[in-house]
């Protein structure tokens, strides 16, 4: 009976799913001998033997079913050894096999190699007679062999044989046979070179001309030139019959309140939802709200692993809003590092000590009803961050109707410009300030300083919370290293209205507020909506949508909508705009995909043209995404999403059509013979002619002129005499 202290000696098992039976084999059996050798030691301590009722005789027989069980539980042992062996053959076996087939493949590829080795070595020699032919030599050669009567092939033209006992002229190279269907194949295909070349050259000829007589003396010469080498211009206008038509102007705007009210607020706002209330606004419409999305920060043993405890958290613990998380769901350094920094007191006081380990992102455990998973929500975020950077604010140009100049910016707005750019310059001069007092800042103010600076675009001063604590020294090597790349941005002057006026200033606000804050901030600002009625009754909601008089024949929501889808199929800023609505859609309804559409100038019995095959010209359609109520405001922000402009082909144009012939060799006479004096008598008086002579020949003319006008089978008496001459 083993005991104990014996050894057991067990091989290494492999690491595959097929050794798990033997593991669980292994652990079964252990337990058999710890149970038996624990009650051998109980019936041992029991002196008395002789009663069987005693407990010592009750361990007894206890003890020898232990030994069988152990007897079990040794051949259990052997059987999972034996199991193990079998599988490390089969393993060693597949190795084998697997080692077999690379060999064979080296093998393979090593061959493969040397034929195209050997072939790349011939084909200098090969390709150089079968693969390459200068068509316009030959062509050339083919006509100087065809301008004798008869043809000579010979050795300057085409060596064609002229019986098969012929010897090839040119031994690398044996034409067919004068007369054979192989030669009447290869004169066919010689035949149809030479139509397409002079083809080509009448074109090429052509286009030289159209290019004179267009003025365009450069482009003429140049297409002459290039004919000349043998080549043929990319381009040919002689053949290009210009299209008519007008241009029809597509715009597509999202339009909301001048002071929209958020969806969701963050506790304390970033410098960019500070500065920009009514962009943060929009995100904050596509990005779920925080407090419903939950996930788990996990606390794990810095040396082994292990899970210590987890806590869950809602994402509105972090404190951030819509473009903070716009960033935040793309870093996951810096997400991570939040999240530590947030969850660590919390996990400390779950697990009853100080978490020193690392603390890892991971699902909610027990998320409520109607709660958001965290993954979801990432998804979103970058839904609505390809969108972000590719669009701008919306301008008054942008509303401005056809053949009407833009109203301009007013005093307010180059007001609130200068006051923004100057905002997030005095928020960037005060974080500069505490990151250099680093040295005497206690961690934890010291981390919320770096936090600061990494909303900021300044992501290399993100501490890496989530690996576990942080020394001061090395956040306030993190803090040195922000103020050095934030150096940049301060020394940018301060900024002050543009003397080239109020749309300048506003342009150099945003430019430098997207340099300033190291992200897209478009800046919303206010801007007057048209007084135009019929654009105001078009872009109504409510009741109104319903179609009538004083709405845009055509524009219903359904019609908007099927028509921005399938421009998105080509409008890739477009595709982004509507996968972030429905993926807010679908991720948590925060965002409806509110859309109306109007156009100007109206044209009477017109209807939206965005339907129109033939919309008139000059329209600008603008296609509107609402945000907000449904009252249409008298200021409005928004976003410039996308614009193109449509080509619509007039419904008539002028064509020409030229045909080609070849002049003929002969030329017709310019004089025609029509008679000749009667008699060339010299003693014929009048020697001249005379009046009645001349009658005489003009009316013979005439009279046979009828007869030969008249078939000869609709002439019953006609004959021809034959006689000798007088």
């Amino acid at each position: 009976m083993r005991t104990t202290n014996d050894p057991v000696t067990m091989p290494d098992p492999v690491d595959d799913a097929a050794l798990t039976q033997w593991s669980q084999a292994v652990a079964a059996a252990r337990r058999a001998v710890a149970k038996a050798q624990s009650d051998y030691d109980s019936a041992t301590a029991a002196l008395d033997l002789g009663d069987p009722n005693s407990p010592a005789s009750r361990a007894k027989a206890t003890l020898t079913a232990a030994g069988a069980a152990n007897v079990q539980a040794d051949n259990a042992l052997g059987a999972a050894q034996n199991q193990q062996a079998t599988l490390q053959a089969a393993a060693a076996t597949a190795d084998a096999g697997v080692l077999s087939a690379q060999a064979a493949l080296a093998a393979a590829t090593q061959s493969v190699s040397k034929e195209l080795g050997r072939l790349m070595a011939s084909a200098s020699t090969s390709a150089l007679l079968t693969a390459t032919v200068d068509g316009l030599a030959l062509r050339e050669r083919y006509r100087t062999g065809g301008a004798t009567n008869p043809p000579v092939w010979d050795m300057a033209t085409i060596p064609f044989r002229a019986t098969a006992t012929d010897t090839p002229v040119d031994p690398e190279v044996a034409l067919p046979v004068l007369g054979s269907a192989d030669h009447a194949a290869v004169v066919a295909v010689l035949d149809a070179l030479d139509d397409t070349v002079d083809a080509i050259a009448d074109l090429v000829a052509a286009e030289g001309v159209h290019q004179l007589v267009g003025g365009n003396l450069v482009r003429s010469g140049a297409a002459l030139d290039l004919a000349a080498t043998g080549a043929v211009p990319d381009e040919l206008e002689v053949v290009t019959t210009p299209v008519r038509g007008y241009d029809v102007t597509h715009r597509v705007l999202v339009l909301g309140e001048a002071t929209p009210t958020a969806a969701w607020h963050a506790p304390v706002a970033s410098v960019v939802g500070a500065v920009d209330p009514a962009w943060v606004a929009w995100l904050a419409s596509l990005v779920p709200d925080p407090a419903r999305v939950h996930l788990a920060a996990v606390a794990l043993d810095g040396g082994s692993g292990a899970v210590l405890g987890a806590v869950d958290l809602t994402a509105d613990a972090l404190g951030l809003d819509a473009s903070d998380w716009l960033r935040v769901a793309a870093d996951r350094g810096e997400l991570a590092a939040r999240v530590a920094a947030v969850a660590r007191p919390r996990l400390a006081a779950s697990i009853g000590r100080p978490v020193d380990g690392p603390v890892a992102l991971g699902p909610a455990v027990a998320p409520p009803a109607g709660a958001v998973p965290f993954d979801a929500f990432v998804a979103a975020c970058a839904a609505v961050r390809s969108v972000a950077g590719r669009v701008r604010a919306l301008g008054p140009a942008d509303l401005a109707p056809a053949g009407q100049d833009a109203v301009p910016v007013s005093a307010a707005v180059e007001a609130a410009a200068v006051t923004a750019v100057t905002q997030v310059q005095t928020a960037l001069a005060t974080l500069d300030a505490d990151l250099a007092a680093a040295p005497t800042t206690a961690s934890d103010p010291l981390v919320g300083v770096l936090l600061r600076a990494t909303a900021l675009g300044l992501a290399e001063a993100t501490p890496p919370l989530a690996e576990g604590p942080v020394d001061d020294a090395a956040l306030r090597s993190l803090a040195a290293t922000a103020r050095r790349r934030l150096a940049d941005r301060l020394a940018v002057p301060p900024f002050a209205a543009s003397a080239a006026g109020p749309d300048a200033t506003l342009a150099a606000a945003r430019s430098a507020l997207r340099t300033l804050c190291g992200a897209p901030v478009p800046l919303l600002l206010p801007v007057p909506l048209p007084s135009d009625a019929a654009l105001r009754t078009d872009l109504r909601e409510g009741a109104a949508l319903r179609e009538g008089a004083a709405v845009l024949a055509g524009a219903t929501p359904a019609a908007v909508r099927d028509w921005l889808y399938d421009h998105a199929r080509v409008r890739p800023v477009l595709d982004a705009l509507l996968t972030a609505y429905d993926t807010a859609d679908a991720v948590a309804p925060t965002a409806t995909l509110r859309v109306r559409a109007t156009h100007g100038p109206r044209v009477a019995g017109a209807g939206w043209a965005g339907l129109d095959p033939a919309p008139a010209p000059g329209l600008v359609d603008l296609v509107v995404l609402r945000t907000g109520g449904t009252a249409v405001p008298d200021q409005v922000a928004g976003l410039a999403v996308d614009a193109w402009v449509q080509t619509v082909t007039a419904s008539g144009h002028d064509a020409a059509l030229a045909f080609h012939f070849d002049e003929p060799d002969a030329d017709p006479p310019q004089a025609v013979l029509v008679a000749v004096p009667p008699s060339v008598d010299p003693a014929r008086v009048p020697r001249a002619w005379d009046l009645a002579s001349l009658l005489g020949v003009v009316t013979s003319t005439i009279a046979q002129a009828a007869d030969r006008a008249v078939a000869a089978e609709l002439v019953p008496d006609a004959s021809v005499q034959l006689g000798s001459g007088q």
